[in-house]
């Protein structure tokens, strides 16, 4: 049976994910900007660290999935239930890929 809504740990990792996938995107786009030296060294390996973080969270986000299924939501048609699953999927394979 399907729960009624998201498991406490499945809320919490996603926000983990996002904290770190925004915290990537702007170290990312900061890097530029930085001279070449020690600083711009650590920057980058800080931004290493984090994305194979991130990497971990999202394996773990997949493994929790598993054992811990969406909330089921009448609202939505058969077609939309599985549009809803296709756009999942292509998050997180877009996840996977950056």
């Amino acid at each position: 049976m399907r729960p009624a809504r998201y498991h406490s740990g499945s809320i919490a990792l996603h926000w983990i994910h996002a904290g770190l996938i925004l915290t990537l995107i702007f170290i990312g786009l900061s890097i530029d900007d930085l001279a070449r030296g020690p600083e711009r060294s650590a920057t980058i390996g800080l931004h290493k660290s984090l994305g194979l973080s991130a990497l971990l969270v999202l394996v773990l986000r997949l493994s929790w999935r598993r054992w811990h299924p969406p909330p089921h939501d009448d609202r939505l048609s058969v077609t939309q239930q599985s549009l809803a699953r296709s756009g999942h999927r292509a998050l997180y394979l877009l996840l996977l890929l950056t």
